[in-house]
């Protein structure tokens, strides 16, 4: 809306319509200043491009820049499975502590919530 100007003055063109003498209805916008018109067919033919451009454009950066963001993300994804892991190992340890005696039963649920917390 309103973005359309006017290819010879600049001032914004409204859409305007007429039909032929065969009754074929024709778009257009027309400047309120210079009078000027452009078809409607015209303006859609330079969207189209324009929008396959566009596309190409995205495309391009998509199947560029893609394998470097999952690379990114497969570190990030190993990297917290390790952390999981090690707290996994740390729970094991604290239960066999608690079951030989080591560990009192409050030491062992503050630790285990503290793992939990970190999990999170």
């Amino acid at each position: 809306m309103q973005s359309i100007r006017c290819p010879n003055c600049g001032t914004i063109m409204g859409g305007c319509s007429s039909k032929s003498h065969t009754g074929e209805k024709h778009c257009y916008y027309q400047c309120a200043n210079c009078k000027t018109r452009v078809s409607e067919k015209k303006i859609e033919k330079q969207m189209i491009n324009f929008l396959d451009d566009m596309l190409d454009f995205f495309l391009l950066i998509d199947n560029t820049y893609k394998p470097y963001l999952y690379q990114d993300t497969e570190k990030e994804l190993k990297k917290y499975n390790k952390i999981i892991n090690e707290l996994n190992i740390k729970e094991k340890r604290i239960k066999s502590a608690f079951v030989d005696g080591i560990v009192e039963e409050i030491e062992l649920k503050d630790e285990l919530d503290l793992l939990k917390i970190k999990r999170k």
